[in-house]
């Protein structure tokens, strides 16, 4: 992953893996987060809770986190959720990539038992197998955006009267920018990308309640000391320590 295209702190490397490997887990009930396109955390859950508390459970962490997940009760049916806060049963419930348990704090602590332990330790073996293979994990390639029409290049080429990129306008409460611009690296000066202030992070820990990463996950923001546009993958969030786990 190029620097100049992402900036990521300590935790935020990329990470490896095999992209031709497939993984299932059949260990029910559990929730799984996508955290970049091949990489999911699971969050394994009580058999002894009920639907309807397990509904209430995954929609605080759904609403929390703000990204892509699915609580998962069967092999053919799941709660999904947006980002958006949108929710939806089906029977599609997901499979493949990269599974990995532990990257999102759980909104409340579940007791164990020999049962869930049990599911833990399956997990974990799909998760081990998972770290001693090669290859790597990069965040969303598009960053978000998407090619950018012959109008859009005429209108959206260079900069505005302020010296910032033309489609972005100053937030009122942060002061930060925010719109839609072109990219501002050669690979992405021909697409337009969404740029998101301080005000627009809204991924939160769901147990501490803080945000996960200084910036918006998944996401693009202007940085005035370089005069870029730079992308923060998902994977920042695992740099999150609630404060009373200091």
């Amino acid at each position: 992953m190029s620097n100049e295209l992402s900036k990521n702190g300590h935790g935020c490397a990329s990470h490896k893996h095999d992209p031709h490997r497939i993984q299932r887990f059949d260990g029910f009930p559990y929730f799984v987060t996508r955290i970049v396109p091949a990489l999911y955390d699971v969050i394994l859950l009580p058999t002894e809770m009920n639907e309807a508390s397990l509904i209430a459970y995954s929609v605080h962490q759904a609403c929390s986190n703000k990204l892509d997940a699915c609580l998962v009760l069967s092999e053919n049916r799941g709660l999904w959720f947006t980002p958006e806060g949108g929710k939806s049963f089906s029977s599609h419930t997901p499979w493949g990539g990269i599974l990995m348990t532990g990257g999102l704090k759980t909104c409340r602590e579940f007791y164990t038992s020999a049962e869930l332990e049990e599911r833990a330790s399956r997990l974990d073996v799909i998760v081990g197998e998972a770290r001693r293979r090669s290859g790597y994990i990069n965040g969303d390639p598009s960053h978000g955006g998407r090619p950018a029409t012959e109008q859009e290049l005429e209108d959206l080429s260079g900069t505005g009267s302020s010296g910032m990129p033309k489609g972005l306008v100053e937030c009122p409460n942060c002061g930060g920018l925010k719109g839609e611009c072109l990219g501002t690296v050669e690979h992405y000066k021909k697409s337009i990308l969404p740029v998101h202030c301080q005000c627009d992070n809204n991924n939160r820990c769901a147990r501490c309640g803080n945000v996960l990463y200084e910036r918006k996950l998944s996401s693009n923001y202007f940085e005035p000391s370089d005069g870029r546009i730079w992308y923060v993958p998902g994977f920042c969030c695992f740099d999150h320590v609630c404060p009373d786990f200091v």
